[in-house]
């Protein structure tokens, strides 16, 4: 079996989506069962709406290629209901995949109630991290009487990531017990809390262990990859309980439900309550196995009809047009 990937991974700070693919294409390297040439596939992972023209074309050049498609979190939840780019994921998933994977079962239920449709084949498995870059480094434990340090992070400016729960910290916290780090991108220039730019993911983890706990008040999100992040460099996460939060948090006592709670969770920190989540090494595997189990299917592609290719155009336009509503809207509400 082969695989290929379609999506153009960058080798510098990003999303989530883009570190967890680029590892996936690392490990499939590793396992020899990759390929740059989709002529050569015998499956072809396509990602959300990414190259939503490329995947179009692909899917009727080679019509008997098993494509299966990675479901990325709901945008319409994300950032507002104008945005929506998920009516080009939903197409690809209906029109163009033979199978699915989620993120977490709690995206897998939005997707499936929103699109009004369930793949054949599906699976959810939760995404992971390279653990050859990010590990517990740490030497010294966590000391009583010493400010406990904080860290979140976020390459997405979008409110969504909790950035009014962190502007809320950054006005209440004690920073005589605490400190806090931000490593990223924000909308909102802090006061107390040190700012760092986006950094590369190896810096990423030098910064993560100089830290004990993490904050990420994240909502709507599938599966966030800064929390598997800190969680393998051996951080106590505390994360706001929404979206698919719970389904990579193992000790749901670090789970919040708003800015006070969380503020209590924090001013009363005891190591000895909470216990450190790891994260499933199991993430390959089934990526593996799922896709070995699709491979041996008989599955009966066709290439799309010309109405379903009209369909895909006017929904193209429709997205366009609607994504510029979407940012005015964006610009008004903040």
């Amino acid at each position: 079996m082969k695989i290929n990937i379609q999506y153009h991974d960058i080798n510098k700070a990003w999303g989530g989506g883009n570190q967890f693919l680029t590892f996936l294409k690392k490990e499939f390297i590793k396992k020899n069962i990759y390929t740059n040439k989709v002529s050569q596939a015998d499956i072809v992972i396509i990602n959300s709406f990414e190259n939503f023209n490329d995947i179009i074309k692909l899917r009727n050049r080679y019509p008997y290629k098993k494509i299966v498609h990675r479901m990325d979190g709901l945008t319409q939840l994300y950032n507002n209901f104008l945005d929506r780019r998920d009516l080009l994921s939903f197409f690809l998933n209906k029109e163009v995949a033979c199978a699915t994977i989620y993120q977490s079962e709690w995206s897998k239920s939005k997707i499936t109630e929103l699109s009004k449709f369930k793949n054949r084949y599906q699976k959810v498995i939760i995404n992971s991290v390279n653990t050859n870059i990010f590990f517990n480094k740490r030497e010294e434990k966590l000391k009583k009487n010493k400010k406990l340090k904080l860290i979140s992070s976020s390459w997405s400016k979008n409110f969504k990531k909790g950035f009014n729960t962190i502007k809320w910290l950054d006005e209440n916290l004690n920073f005589n017990k605490f400190e806090y780090t931000f490593v990223g991108n924000s909308p909102i220039k802090f006061k107390n809390i040190k700012m760092i730019k986006p950094l590369n993911s190896k810096l990423l983890n030098n910064e993560l262990n100089k830290h004990n706990i993490f904050i990420s008040p994240t909502q709507q999100e599938a599966c966030s990859n800064a929390i598997l992040e800190a969680n393998a460099c051996g951080l106590y996460t505390f994360a706001l309980k929404d979206g698919g939060n719970p389904e990579i948090i193992q000790d749901q006592k670090l789970l919040f439900e708003n800015e006070k709670d969380l503020m209590n969770k924090l001013e009363n920190f005891d190591p000895r309550k909470f216990k450190i989540t790891k994260n499933s090494q199991k993430t390959i595997s089934q990526y593996i196995k799922f896709l070995k189990t699709i491979n041996s299917k008989q599955i009966q592609n066709k290439k799309l009809s010309y109405l379903k290719l009209l369909k895909a155009e006017i929904l193209k336009k429709y997205i366009f047009i609607l994504s510029y509503i979407s940012s005015f809207y964006n610009l008004i509400i903040r």
